[in-house]
């Protein structure tokens, strides 16, 4: 185990560890490596990878970040007793829970049998994954829990696990749950992809004059989805949203494309898309059905109150049945984008006459 209480620093890795010394020669202090015999990795502060480092997370490995009980001061005055509010703990500059700030390249590439876990040290909720103008960024096969956001004089409240500013790259076969505030937050990223993720929590997605693709992920219970603001240029394709709130919120003079979507069970007061000054829109081809309500039409080529026929709802199984009315229907005509080569479980993308909908492609009887 390795416990970091110390900053790492663009020149100098300083480590302390409980029970597994590790000698700061012994460290290339522009390639940083957690391994799995390391595991977990404790820390305790901020940890930091300078603009010239690169930090490598092999499979397998476990990364517990100290966390507390809080509250923002909002839910204080709502009531909320707590010892410490976000403003107390979440400064980037000096926080007072774990937090890992990346300025360099970060590669967290676990795989299906090994996924890397950032979770908590003990109660309450640890920061966030704070980048700002890396290099590089690629996460796969972790699971992200217990997560909160992060302050920053010049972000002010960034309160989502992931926030990465000025970055390309890509976050895929992820699972983010059990976090306090927004899963994801992206400002001024070029390129960069959120692909076959579980997203479970509050809010899902934020972003801000970004071009970004958002495809085959499946989010659930989300009251706040997706959110795009600026000049994002946006393709949000071949998703399942589950029991959500507001769906899409858009707030763009880029161009958007919404297509090949289920959005089942909206909640009540929900809202499937919410649109102001937008440029180069469209919505097609999704599937849209609320909990409390059925009606007969919506804006463009899409289908409303229709059954999809997932495999085990009530189980939380959201692939389609080999029977279900979503099968082939959705199109592959999306101006500027290409198509995965996989869905959400690994499986071809485009099987038989045409793609389906939502974030799984049924294999057999089409």
């Amino acid at each position: 185990m390795i416990n970091f209480k110390i900053l790492v620093l663009p020149l100098l890795l300083f480590l302390i560890s409980c029970t597994n010394p590790v000698k700061a020669e012994e460290v290339d202090e522009n390639h940083i490596v957690w391994k799995k015999s390391d595991s977990p990795i404790i820390i305790d502060s901020l940890f930091t990878v300078g603009e010239h480092q690169t930090l490598t997370i092999e499979p397998g490995v476990e990364i517990r970040l100290k966390s507390e009980i809080f509250y923002t001061e909002m839910e204080i005055e709502q009531g909320f007793e707590s010892p410490f509010s976000a403003w107390d703990l979440l400064h980037i500059e000096s926080p007072k829970v774990g937090m890992i700030s990346i300025k360099g390249t970060f590669l967290a590439e676990g795989d299906k049998e090994n996924p890397i876990i950032f979770t908590r040290q003990n109660e309450g909720f640890w920061g966030s994954i704070f980048v700002d103008r890396a290099k590089n960024i690629n996460m796969e096969y972790c699971t992200i829990e217990y997560s909160s956001g992060s302050i920053s004089s010049q972000f002010n409240y960034r309160m989502s696990s992931i926030f990465i500013n000025e970055c390309s790259g890509s976050i895929q076969n992820c699972t983010i749950q059990n976090y306090k505030y927004n899963a994801v937050d992206l400002v001024n990223c070029l390129l960069f992809r959120i692909k076959n993720n579980t997203i479970d929590g509050y809010s899902s997605i934020f972003t801000r004059d970004s071009h970004i693709v958002i495809e085959n992920n499946l989010l659930l219970n989300c009251s706040r989805a997706i959110l795009l603001q600026g000049y994002s240029v946006s393709y949000v394709v071949n998703n399942t949203f589950i029991n959500p709130g507001d769906v899409f919120t858009v707030y763009s003079r880029g161009m958007t494309r919404i297509m090949n979507n289920i959005i089942f069970d909206i909640v009540k007061d929900g809202r499937y898309l919410s649109l102001n000054s937008i440029a180069g829109y469209a919505f097609e081809n999704n599937l849209v059905t609320y909990q409390d309500h059925e009606f007969d039409t919506i804006e463009g080529n899409n289908w409303v109150s229709i059954d999809p026929y997932f495999v085990d709802e009530e189980n939380g199984d959201f692939r389609l049945r080999s029977d279900s009315p979503l099968i082939n229907i959705g199109t592959t005509d999306v101006e500027g984008y290409q198509f995965p080569e996989t869905d959400l479980y690994g499986n071809p993308r485009i099987v038989g006459a045409g793609i389906d909908l939502g974030c799984s492609e049924v294999q057999s009887n089409k």
